[in-house]
């Protein structure tokens, strides 16, 4: 589960793109609207044109065929600018949130080098402290199984432990 921030941070913007994306279809939804009610009027003026006057010539009824120009650079550009600004809305809100990780992100990135710094550097010192890892070690590991299986088992497991410390501790095993 994310930490209580994170989601409100999530929440929010499925919340803002929810509400962008409902403006946006309502607004592209009107315009269309108003597009065929404007292709109706044309389509019921043409109608009467062509049904009072039985006698036509063909550049007349060409005419009338035509679409408006004025109207549908209109509705372009008004659909245009209406998808500029959601798009706007959506860069403004991506920007913040990824502003708001990034301030978090950046402190625990440091704070995790830093640890990784330390542990590397305590690694690199095994070979100082080499005898009290390899019998801790043992008598952890020898401990452990001999309560659970007996002594012999236990002590046996114990110098395996220890073999495995020192090869780990000095990177290679024992010679006997």
């Amino acid at each position: 589960k994310l930490p209580n921030y994170k989601q409100r941070i999530i929440d929010t913007c499925e919340v803002q793109k929810n509400r962008i994306a409902n403006h946006f279809f309502v607004e592209f939804i009107g315009l269309l609207q108003n597009w065929f009610i404007f292709l109706r009027r044309k389509m019921s003026a043409k109608e009467e044109k062509t049904s009072a006057i039985v006698a036509t010539k063909e550049s007349e009824v060409t005419s009338s065929f035509a679409l408006p120009k004025i109207e549908l650079k209109s509705t372009i550009k008004t659909a245009v600018s209406k998808t500029n600004e959601v798009l706007s809305i959506m860069e403004v809100q991506k920007d913040m949130t990824s502003s708001m990780v990034g301030s978090r992100i950046r402190p625990l990135a440091f704070q995790a080098k830093q640890v990784a710094q330390k542990a590397v550097i305590i690694y690199e010192s095994r070979q100082h402290y080499a005898p009290q890892i390899i019998a801790g070690s043992a008598a952890t590991i020898g401990l452990l199984v001999s309560v659970r299986r007996g002594k012999v088992p236990g002590a046996l497991m114990g110098t395996v432990g220890g073999v495995g410390a020192y090869a780990a501790v000095y990177g290679q095993p024992p010679k006997f």
